[in-house]
């Protein structure tokens, strides 16, 4: 059966839906004859991508319904990967998990990204503004998750407890900062204004495909396990990531240079606290890590190491 078309919803972050590109090249493989139509809270992920018919924000769904479902041949492909058995026990990269939840054969594990030539200009005259080199440029992202609707520390804080511990502690990032900045590299902050900013580091933050662009121009960058290590894989940016409860295996790529702490305490790479199964206290509070987070306790000078060489490949340090 070839439907004449395929919805597809991906229901998440700014993360999950660069990684749904993959899972839409996988679909597009399967369904070859059909219209992809791509429901998704973050809509520009998916500007150029020739493999999508229709993308709609699924706040603005007018006539949805009668162009596309009723009286039409359709098939609507919606699933959680994050609950898929093999991913849960850490056996199934989540892209291949959501290829197999929706039942189609995964064909590849590499998200797809298509930068504007008008962002390209955009950002190369950010940059010769801001005195840029190209070939100095680290990006960095050490802050993730869900991001606060006003500039308030404490929820903040509340916030990021509340998620997978992947954002590194503040003063380690500072310290990666000063040393990248030593070496004579332009670092520049990829991170939300309601965030914390680093001292004596640029921040930046635009639409999708402005920062698409800007990921797309830096020599190399480091980052944690959030949307900016998926878009430069989509891009073909290798760079370092710092990996601390989340595991590389199923989140991540082998193109990067993945970075744990090893073995620092009883329960490496624990996924705690679960973000869609949520592991509560006896109390009903956020799980807290008992051993202090050494997961997320990296060393600045190796980090720094590991960036200038940039060499992808998973190991620790």
């Amino acid at each position: 059966m070839t439907p004449e078309f395929v919805v597809f919803t991906d229901g998440g972050g700014l993360g999950k839906t660069i990684l749904s590109t993959a899972v839409v090249a996988s679909i597009s493989a399967h369904y070859p004859k059909s219209k992809i139509i791509v429901l998704t809270g973050h809509p520009d992920v998916y500007d150029g991508n020739p493999k999508v018919y229709r993308v709609f924000d699924p706040n603005a769904v007018q006539y949805f319904y009668s162009d596309y479902i009723k009286d039409k041949d359709f098939v609507f492909l919606q699933s959680e990967p994050y609950t898929h058995w093999k991913y849960l026990r850490q056996e199934m990269h989540l892209i291949e998990a959501w290829c197999d939840q929706i039942g189609v054969p995964c064909v590849t594990k590499k998200p797809e990204i298509f930068v504007k030539q008008s962002d390209k200009r955009s950002i190369e005259q950010y940059m010769k503004i801001q005195g840029i080199d190209k070939e100095a440029l680290v990006l960095m992202q050490w802050c993730g998750g869900i991001v606060p609707k006003e500039d308030n520390a404490v929820l903040g804080t509340q916030l990021n407890e509340a998620m997978h511990k992947r954002s590194i502690p503040k003063h380690i990032a500072q310290e990666i900062a000063d040393a990248l900045k030593h070496q004579g590299r332009q670092v520049v902050s990829l991170q939300h204004q309601h965030q914390e900013p680093l001292d004596g580091v640029a921040t930046i933050f635009d639409r999708f495909g402005l920062i698409a662009a800007l990921i797309d121009s830096c020599k190399t960058f480091v980052g944690i396990d959030s949307f900016m290590q998926h878009a430069a894989a989509a891009l073909d940016k290798s760079g370092t990531v710092l990996w601390g409860a989340t595991n590389s295996d199923v989140l991540g790529y082998e193109m990067h240079s993945n970075l744990t702490r090893g073995a620092v305490c009883a329960e490496p790479k624990c996924h705690r606290p679960n973000s869609f199964l949520l592991d509560k206290t006896g109390s009903g509070q956020s799980w807290s890590c008992p051993y202090s987070e050494p997961c997320l306790d990296f060393v600045a000078k190796d980090v720094v190491e590991d960036v200038l060489q940039t060499k992808p490949k998973s190991k620790k340090k």
